[in-house]
């Protein structure tokens, strides 16, 4: 995860319960619930960190 990733989330957020993501949006969705969230986006936070 890097900056880059960064700058491509917000084409990919879907928002709760709103999925499909688009093509290329599996990378974001940490929970695997088919969606990408703040949830999703949290857990992006803590790798983006590491």
């Amino acid at each position: 995860v890097d900056l880059t990733d960064f700058a491509s989330w917000p084409t990919h957020t879907t928002g709760p319960d709103n999925g499909p993501y688009p093509p290329g949006g599996e990378a974001f969705d940490f929970e695997y619930d088919s969606d990408i969230d703040l949830q999703d986006f949290a857990a992006f936070q803590h790798a983006l960190a590491l």
